[in-house]
Formats: structure tokens, C-alpha cells, sequence
């Protein structure tokens, strides 16, 4: 009566990282970019039965992400048809996230601290920062400050809270079931009603 399993992933974001380099999860997970990046990379893919020839669209369909609104929290469902596959994606599944938005982190990173670095020598070569106050002057180092101390942070951008997998139930067969059922008591009760019409009660009663 089961068609397959659904795995269900929470994963903790690093929201102070991924939102300064507009890479929030929901959308970064959910593109076409992290999709290419795990049809190349990716061991266990091939559990989710994607159709190759509509990629895209296919692995839309299987994989779904959730997260309420400013909720570091991101929910990645998917079914497979074996148990022990969904675990085995769903540990895939956050190494690849994790290593696919750490090399967005890099790139974003690396390009702002060299921008800044060479804003900040500039302004150095031609303004004495001893002697000036100013709000660009601030705001560059400030912002180089900031990034360099991001781009030292280790910590995962994204991490497994918990994971569960379950017997997915087949809505179709369900759906079916309903109707006959509600069709059998239907007819069930309509019996019991016209069988009841059949009695004469004032004979029990009289013969008792």
C-alpha cells in the first residue's frame, strides 16, 4: 500500500554569512546552478529516478525546499523508493550545499576583499587617515574588517539539525479507497434503512 519514502532534511543556515553574500539557501539550493552543480557532482542522484532529458524540470519536482519567513531554518524534502537511499542522499545532499555555497562564499569574498584592499590603499597613498575623519574612509575599513573576518569563519554555512525517513502514502490509492469506501457505506446504510422500513415493531414488542 506504500508507493515509496520521503525523506524530510532540517538544516541550520548561517544566515549571518549566506545573507552578506545574497546567497539565502531557499534560492541558492533551489536553482538551476546548484542543480547542474549536483548532476556533476553528485553519487547518489541517480535514486531520485530523474528523467535526464528534462533535467530541470525533472529534479524541480523531486526535491522541494521550505523556509518561513527570517527563519535560519530550511526544510528539503524528496522520496526515493529504497529507505536506506534517502538517508544516504539526505548526507549527500548537505555535504554538496555546504560545498557548493562555500565556493560561492570564496568567490564573493575573495572579489570584495580585493575591491576594498585596493579602495583602501588608495585613499591611503592620497588622503593622511591620521588627520581625516571621513565616512567613506570609515566605511571602507570597517567593511574590510568585516569581510576579512568572515572570510576567516570556518564555521558550516549549512547544518543537519535532523533527518527522518518514512513510508510515503499513495494519494491515488488513498483517494480511491475514500471513494469506495463512502460508496459501500452509502449503499451499506441505505440497506440497513429500507431493511429496518421491513419490521414490525409492534409485533416484537407484542410478542414479548
Amino acid at each position: 500500500m506504500k508507493k515509496d519514502f520521503k525523506t524530510t532534511l532540517n538544516l541550520y543556515s548561517n544566515d549571518r554569512v549566506l545573507k552578506e553574500i545574497n546567497e539565502p539557501p531557499v534560492f541558492s539550493l533551489n536553482s538551476f546552478e546548484f542543480y547542474k552543480y549536483l548532476k556533476d557532482n553528485s553519487k547518489k542522484l541517480s535514486v531520485l529516478n530523474i528523467d535526464d532529458d528534462n533535467f530541470y524540470s525533472s529534479i524541480s519536482k523531486k526535491i522541494t525546499l521550505e523556509s518561513d519567513n527570517n527563519s535560519p531554518n530550511v526544510k528539503i524534502q524528496f522520496n526515493t523508493e529504497v529507505k536506506n537511499d534517502g538517508k544516504e542522499f539526505a548526507r549527500e545532499f548537505t555535504d554538496l550545499a555546504n560545498k557548493y555555497l562555500y565556493d560561492k562564499k570564496n568567490i564573493y569574498l575573495s572579489s570584495q576583499i580585493k575591491a576594498l584592499d585596493e579602495q583602501f590603499l588608495y585613499l591611503k597613498q592620497n588622503i593622511d587617515l591620521s588627520q581625516t575623519k571621513d565616512p567613506l574612509i570609515d566605511s571602507t575599513i570597517s567593511k574590510l574588517s568585516y569581510y576579512r573576518l568572515l572570510d576567516k569563519d570556518k564555521t558550516p554555512l549549512l547544518k543537519l539539525i535532523d533527518y527522518q525517513t518514512k513510508a510515503s502514502k499513495n494519494k491515488k490509492l488513498i483517494l480511491v479507497l475514500s471513494l469506495f469506501l463512502g460508496f459501500a457505506i452509502g449503499i451499506l446504510a441505505a440497506f440497513i434503512k429500507e431493511f429496518l422500513k421491513t419490521i414490525n415493531w409492534k409485533d416484537i414488542k407484542e410478542n414479548q
